[in-house]
Order: structure tokens, then C-alpha cells, then sequence
């Protein structure tokens, strides 16, 4: 796994470059979203709520809590 940081107004991917896109509570462009999704891709805009992470394990099977990135 590997960690990038970058502005989510200009975001640094290669175009149709991923599957599933994941905004939680960062500023975005919708433009850069859509560049940098494959065709038929998913967006999601996350906000926090008291499930917020049990949903997203849920939702993405192979994520773990254990390997979980969080920002703290």
C-alpha cells in the first residue's frame, strides 16, 4: 500500500485510473473525480457518523481494522 498526499482540487493520478473513488470530509473537485475514475466507476462522499468506519469494512470486505489507515 502505498500513501499520497495531494490537493483534492488537482489531484495527482493518471487519468481512468481507479475503480472506486472515496471522499471523507476533504475539499474535491467532482472534474478531478471524474478524470481520475475508470469508466463505470463509483464515487462515494463520506461523512463521519457514529458507524462511519464499521461501514466502510462492511462495505470493502478485504479492509481490516487492524490495517485500516487513519490519519492520526
Amino acid at each position: 500500500m502505498e500513501l499520497i498526499q495531494g490537493d483534492g482540487l488537482e489531484l495527482p493520478f493518471q487519468g481512468s485510473e481507479f475503480d472506486v473513488v472515496i471522499n471523507r470530509l476533504a475539499d474535491y473537485s467532482p472534474r478531478e473525480v471524474h478524470r481520475i475514475l475508470k469508466r463505470g466507476g463509483y464515487f462515494f462522499e463520506y461523512a463521519l457518523g457514529p458507524d462511519a468506519d464499521r461501514e466502510i469494512v462492511e462495505f470493502f470486505p478485504p479492509i481490516r481494522r487492524g490495517k485500516f489507515l487513519s490519519p492520526q
